[in-house]
């Protein structure tokens, strides 16, 4: 283990001489994979927009979002034609409120400023969308100096820009050891959208709401929630792939829940908790973020303090964890991490040393590699990936048709997945899903907005068309892949 003062001067010496990726041409004709980094602007300049090698991992910097006070979550919509990002903030427009901000995406990946609405809160620590793409919901970290607005739910205009908020959620509870307020952290919907999930680590309890996509509001579900171990702080949380595990980390006690999830019901049941420090650990930790490797097979945090990735195998059958490794992140306090698309490479965030840290990742061990390639970034908090369009998916203006998750991940020799279709169709009364063609096979009509999951019986390549009549509005080609 390197000292304190040997990693410093470590990382004084590799900001030096990092890697100039802007120099290299990537392939003829490729358009690059996008990562948008949110950064607090104490020391960063907003949002930072990169090009991806995914053969190296290589990043080049192609410009800086500014203009935007603390951009420290980031969310892209289903359609992947818009970005929100939490304004971590106090005060706006001098009211106990931070703000969400909302871009559209051009084709190169850069951002065109919509709109902006409050939270009604402060200090919102995440933002993520429904799969219908029809409202963001926010996570206020400070709430108001009443306890109240600790959560919004912010509907979404056909333009991508956003409305006010058509909710602001109070959350309710006893408070955990040496908290004073409730502090809402995550926010998050399942892979249905029908349960919202939400973790407040003032109160040590993951609320479980329905979402009415109809008014846009979350009502409590029966149960309300599930509670963690006193003291716990849980944090952030993951879906695996499959839909049937989530994973909650908690901040305050370093420890990672594994649960089981049923989305019909919406109900969470304890299958492990595990620590991601080390046994012999002495000192401040505190964890941040997980990620679920795309393969459903890994599962990885982040310990601030010990300053590390720890990595855990995942048991897709049982959701049981397994201690792999943990992995020096070659900087303070990783706040934040990403996996790429394509599962080859991590990039980690340090929040007080000021740079990104790229680490190859195996996808058969699960195990972090560093690749040697280091970049400044002024505290950078978020990593999103946006991936090049996918060939066969398409929507009209102001369609939203997706598969989650896709690619679809499997672990037998069968070919054979399952996935949720979201959509939202405003103009239309009835849609209709069909199956390999706009006459194909009928999954029957529906409502204008909603989701349906199909049985094990999609294969790779298959095509899911949204349809008016014989008008196309959207379609998704799925992808199945082997884990």
């Amino acid at each position: 283990m390197l000292s304190k003062l040997s990693r410093r001067s470590f990382l004084q010496s590799a900001a030096a001489g990092a890697v100039v990726a802007s120099s290299r041409a990537w392939a003829q004709g490729q358009r690059p994979v996008i990562l948008y980094v949110g950064c607090y602007t104490t020391r960063g300049q907003g949002i930072y927009r990169y090009s991806m090698n995914p053969a190296t991992g290589e990043l080049a910097l192609l410009g800086v979002t500014g203009d935007q006070l603390n951009p420290s979550f980031l969310a892209i919509d289903p359609q992947q034609r818009y970005l929100y990002a939490a304004n971590e903030i106090g005060n706006y427009e001098g009211r106990q409120s931070g703000s969400v901000s909302a871009f559209a995406i051009e084709p190169d990946g850069s951002l065109r400023f919509l709109n902006r609405q409050p939270t009604e809160g402060r200090n919102p620590a995440h933002v993520s969308v429904d799969p219908t793409g029809r409202y963001v919901m926010a996570a206020n970290y400070s709430g108001t100096t009443t306890n109240e607005g600790n959560m919004a739910v912010i509907p979404i205009q056909r333009n991508g820009s956003l409305s006010a908020p058509s909710q602001v959620v109070i959350h309710r509870g006893t408070l955990g050891p040496n908290q004073t307020a409730p502090h809402a952290h995550m926010v998050l919907s399942d892979f249905s959208g029908r349960y919202v999930l939400a973790n407040d680590l003032g109160l040590d309890k993951t609320f479980i709401y329905r979402l009415d996509g109809t008014t846009g509001t979350l009502n409590p579900s029966d149960p309300d929630g599930l509670s963690a171990p006193s003291g716990a702080g849980p944090r952030h949380l993951a879906f695996h792939p499959n839909g049937r595990f989530v994973f909650i980390l908690h901040e305050l006690n370093s420890t990672l829940r594994s649960l089981s999830w049923d989305s019909e019901r919406g109900l969470m049941q304890q299958i492990q908790t595990i620590s991601t420090l080390p046994p012999n650990f002495v000192g401040i930790n505190s964890t941040a973020h997980v990620v679920v490797a795309p393969s459903g097979r890994f599962v990885y945090t982040s310990n601030r303090g010990h300053d590390s990735i720890a990595i855990f195998s995942v048991n897709p059958e049982t959701g049981m964890l397994e201690f792999i490794d943990r992995v020096w992140t070659y900087g303070e306090t990783p706040r934040n991490f990403a996996i790429d698309p394509t599962g080859n490479f991590m990039y980690v965030g340090h929040q007080n040393t000021d740079n990104i840290v790229v680490f190859r990742v195996s996808q058969t061990s699960g195990r972090l590699t560093p690749t040697g390639l280091f970049y400044g970034a002024g505290q950078p908090v978020c990593f999103l990936f946006l991936p090049p369009p996918q060939s066969g998916n398409m929507a009209q203006e102001g369609v939203t048709f997706s598969a989650s998750p896709n690619p679809i991940m499997i672990n037998d020799s069968s070919g054979y997945g399952h996935t949720t279709l979201s959509w939202n169709a405003p103009d239309v009364a009835a849609p209709e899903i069909r199956i390999n063609s706009a006459t194909g096979p009928s999954m029957g009509t529906q409502l204008s907005a909603g989701s349906t999951t199909t049985g094990k019986w999609v294969h790779d390549g298959m095509m899911f068309y949204l349809q008016n009549g014989s008008t196309t509005l959207a379609t998704v080609r799925a992808v199945v892949r082997q884990a």
